[in-house]
């Protein structure tokens, strides 16, 4: 299971009127939302209409439109990366995929952070426990 979904959920679900962690029956928010996760629950897929979100998705991410499935992969023509259909020789722009495929594409799949296994979607983004091993790497503190 994976820790960073329930980290999230948790902050999710938690309510303003408790005190950090209590969901009101006795059990934590964090173990309320290990139980939705174990339960089979999942997030609602992310919807993307806009070709600058499309473009900031980590190489690997798999999205689908209208049955169609493309993966956003690295080439050597121009931005050096777009989006490609299963067994498509063409590589397209995130703009093009939206005007033909959009106006909208559900997100299916974005690759786990090479350094901690932890899933975000843009690719520029550090997660928490990354930036802090970043900064122990280069001497630097909070």
């Amino acid at each position: 299971m994976s820790e960073h979904l329930i980290d999230s959920l948790t902050v999710d679900i938690s309510d303003a009127q408790r005190e950090p962690g209590e969901s009101g029956d006795g059990a934590t928010t964090r173990e309320v939302a290990a139980s939705l996760l174990e339960t089979g629950w999942r997030p609602p897929a992310r919807v993307i209409d806009n070709p600058a979100d499309l473009d900031a998705l980590r190489v690997g991410s798999v999205i689908v439109s209208h049955g169609l499935v493309r993966q956003k992969v690295e080439h050597g023509m121009g931005s050096g990366w777009g989006w490609t259909s299963c067994g498509g020789m063409s590589v397209r722009s995130s703009a093009y995929v939206l005007e033909v495929a959009g106006p909208t594409v559900t997100l299916l799949w974005t690759p786990p952070c090479y350094r901690c296994g932890a899933v975000h979607d843009n690719a520029d983004e550090l997660c928490v426990r990354c930036e802090q091993a970043v900064r122990a790497e280069a001497g630097e503190q909070r």
